[in-house]
């Protein structure tokens, strides 16, 4: 019996048409009844993607040895992490939008794709969304996002605007084709956004607001990639010391009145 004979012999066990299970492995309903005739051998990213959802041996459907179905779950083969097409891998282009995490910088009309990164699909909030991954530029987010940092974001729908989450990161392009990552105080409602930055130095990194008028396309921050593993404790107790620094100073001035 060849893999074709197994594979109609397993979708007859599980009450399969030809036509139902082809939908149901994503395979083209002719490539299917060529397989089942012994026409047309099954590519292994097929025969893997059969014997994952079916549950069925992959022995058994390869080879013809042993039983159809496993008596106890296997460890997932470990081809099924290397597979380069397959549907759980998501290709999130590289593009030069230049997005600045200070005061922002300017972009040409169009995106450069500077090349591409995989992720998991399962990794990303929608799987049909338009995803990009940004090289940050710029101190204004540390210590959150580092310069050189990877994020990887999500173009917002208009509608998806007015129910931004509150003071989480996001990419902000404005009407002069400017670009900042920063967190965002969604006050749509009242026709605006603030935006803010995580560096304690608001001297140089001070909040600002944008008209909704203002903006052009909003992309939200699901995760950064970054070489940088800093010891955010330090972060903290220097903020204790600016804080504190600033208090003895202001005891100082208050002692001499």
């Amino acid at each position: 019996m060849n893999i074709g004979l197994r594979i109609k012999q397993l979708r007859s066990e599980k009450g399969y048409t030809q036509k139902s299970f082809s939908e149901a492995m994503g395979i083209d309903s002719s490539q299917m009844s060529k397989i089942e005739q012994g026409k047309l051998q099954p590519t292994l990213v097929q025969t893997m993607e059969i014997s994952s959802k079916m549950e069925v041996s992959t022995d058994w459907l390869i080879t013809g040895k042993g039983s159809m179905f496993n008596e106890e779950k296997q460890p997932e083969p470990t081809l099924q992490l290397v597979q380069a097409n397959d549907e759980d891998i998501r290709k999130i282009p590289i593009v030069d939008i230049q997005a600045a995490a200070g005061y922002g910088a300017s972009n040409s009309d169009y995106l450069e794709v500077m090349g591409e990164l995989s992720l998991p699909t399962h990794a990303l909030s929608k799987r049909n969304g338009t995803y990009f991954a940004i090289k940050v530029k710029g101190e204004s987010m540390s210590p959150t996002i580092f310069d050189g940092d990877y994020i990887i974001v999500r173009l917002l729908n208009r509608s998806e605007w007015q129910d931004m989450r509150d003071e989480y990161v996001y990419v902000v392009v404005d009407i002069e084709g400017r670009a900042y990552v920063k967190r965002v105080k969604n006050r749509l409602n009242q026709g605006f956004i603030v935006c803010m930055s995580d560096n304690i130095d608001k001297g140089n990194y001070p909040n600002f607001s944008l008209d909704n008028s203002e903006l052009v396309n909003l992309f939200y921050t699901e995760m950064k990639i970054s070489a940088k593993l800093p010891n955010l404790n330090n972060t903290y107790y220097d903020r204790l010391k600016t804080l504190e620094d600033k208090v003895d100073t202001l005891m100082h001035h208050l002692d001499k009145r």
